[in-house]
């Protein structure tokens, strides 16, 4: 339980910006692979910045880290998280 209050941290601190955007893409075109797309390349985006340009050292994750929290995990969770929510409003839309 302590690592998935964790994970949903890390989720709300970094990528409900993409899931927010790809839901408005959704509802404003009602095309799911268009939302798909933009879910995921608004993902690598902010992966990109906070990789490469906000914090090159991966300083912000020893919190995850010290908690046997991998980078690739915390990713993944956010992936499937909005990829969960995202398509549970498709269907909710349709």
């Amino acid at each position: 339980m302590k690592n998935l209050k964790s994970y949903f941290h890390f989720y709300f601190s970094k990528f409900f910006i993409s899931l927010a955007f790809g839901i408005i893409i959704l509802m404003t075109i009602k095309i799911f692979p268009l939302a798909f797309i933009s879910l995921i390349l608004s993902s690598l985006l902010v992966w990109f910045i906070q990789h490469y340009i906000n914090d090159k050292k991966k300083q912000t994750l020893y919190f995850y880290f010290n908690q046997g929290i991998s980078e690739f995990k915390l990713y993944l969770f956010t992936f499937t998280v909005n990829l969960t929510i995202l398509i549970i409003i498709n269907y909710i839309v349709r």
